[in-house]
């Protein structure tokens, strides 16, 4: 576990980053945008609480890892992880988390309004909003 500032992330978040962004704290590099803007809450932990949620969500339902397709085995790759490291990165990061969780919770609360309704143009425009990440916009 690292401690950067105020907040906690595992090292291995910190070695992925290092080789892009580097900030010296005490005797551990942190990421800078880190550091600089906290983003680890919505580009690590968030992704983190999202991949926890769907593969118990997947596993309440009777599914096995080796049910899941490429992308169900892609998303839920990071529930694996250590969930006693991550109780206390997300408890350390509580506040920021929330703001992250709730900002999904909207954009999922959206997509399902539109399923239900069947509007396509919505939800056309959800899965294409989400291509932004890809295509750098």
């Amino acid at each position: 576990m690292l401690r950067c500032g105020e907040h906690l992330f595992s090292e291995v978040d910190s070695d992925r980053r290092v080789s892009q962004f580097g900030h010296t704290h005490g005797e551990k590099t942190c990421p800078t945008s880190y550091v600089q803007d906290s983003e680890w809450e919505r580009t690590s932990h968030l992704p983190q609480v999202v991949s926890s949620a769907l593969a118990a969500t997947l596993a309440a339902q009777g599914f096995r890892r080796a049910d899941l397709g490429p992308g169900g085995r892609d998303v839920t790759r990071l529930a694996g992880s250590s969930a006693s490291l991550w109780t206390d990165i997300l408890l350390d990061n509580r506040a920021p988390v929330v703001e992250a969780l709730a900002a999904l919770e909207g954009r999922i609360g959206s997509i399902r309004a539109s399923l239900e309704a069947g509007d396509l143009p919505s939800i056309r425009t959800a899965l294409q909003s989400a291509r932004a990440l890809d295509q750098g916009e």
